[in-house]
């Protein structure tokens, strides 16, 4: 019997798996190794976000939202989940949905991708016809990258 921290461990090894399978274009693989990280630790958020990021790249949009939304339940603060969501929203055209979650992953100073995170709100905001919020992000963007 494994306790919860081995239980998570591996997990974790299977998410980074499936993110390789994914990778390789190896969607079952992938699958397969992500049904084991669920069953391992199903409450674990950035098994719950990987998940919701396999379930996108097949074309599962409504599975893949509940997902990122357990993975978000679970991690609320979590800024590589709200950055993760944010992108799977934004390629949903889901604009106004992203912007908000681009720009707290971005407002995160732990987050190690704050710059990405702004030039995205940027490109978001731009969609949403906001030319004057889209510059803010971008300057930020910049200055992130100074």
């Amino acid at each position: 019997m494994i306790d919860a921290a081995q239980a998570n461990n591996l997990a974790q090894i299977d998410v980074a798996l499936a993110v390789d399978a994914l990778a390789q274009n190896d969607p079952l693989m992938a699958k397969a190794k992500l049904l084991s990280a669920l069953q391992l630790a199903p409450d674990s958020p950035s098994v719950q976000a990987a998940w919701g990021y396999y379930l996108w790249r097949v074309g599962d949009v409504a599975s893949a939202d509940q997902a990122y939304a357990r993975a978000l339940s679970l991690a609320p603060d979590d800024p590589q989940i709200e950055d993760d969501y944010a992108a799977f929203l934004y390629h949903q055209q889901h604009y106004a949905q992203a912007l908000p979650y681009f720009v707290k992953a971005a407002s995160n100073e732990n987050y190690l991708y704050t710059g990405l995170a702004y030039q995205n709100a940027s490109l978001t905001a731009s969609h949403l016809g906001d030319a004057k919020l889209a510059a803010l992000y971008q300057q930020k963007a910049l200055a992130e990258s100074e």
